[in-house]
């Protein structure tokens, strides 16, 4: 399988459009046409570009066709889903107006200034 071949395979696993993944790169969609059909060959540039906003993308497979295309999820932790959650609100944030956003804000330190303490950890004994 050829480098362009690849690259769709990987653009279709991840369920895009060739226009979506342009749109969230930041290239033009002739460009990902020219990649896709191999008349331009992918660069580290656009790999690098690809596998940061897509992480589970193999820069191995796109690149050598080593390996899946795809990498397997990471198991599940407790740093894992506070990542998660913590990408969640900085794009839900994100899309809001600078009142709203100060509401938020209030509303938080409203929040910390009278919740609870959280409870004391255990330390492995009885």
């Amino acid at each position: 399988m050829e480098q362009a071949q690849r690259l769709a395979t990987v653009r279709k696993l991840l369920g895009l459009t060739q226009r979506e993944l342009a749109e969230t790169l930041g290239f033009r969609l002739n460009y990902i046409g020219k990649l896709e059909c191999g008349a331009q060959k992918i660069s580290q540039q656009f790999c690098k570009r690809l596998c940061l906003v897509y992480p589970k993308v193999n820069r191995t497979f796109v690149l050598q066709g080593i390996g899946e295309p795809l990498l397997p999820e990471p198991p599940e932790t407790e740093e894992n889903r506070r990542e998660k959650l913590i990408g969640s609100i900085t794009e839900v944030l994100a899309a809001l107006d600078e009142p709203a956003r100060q509401v938020i804000f209030e509303s938080i330190r409203r929040y910390q200034k009278n919740a609870p303490a959280p409870p004391a950890k255990k330390n492995g004994g009885p």
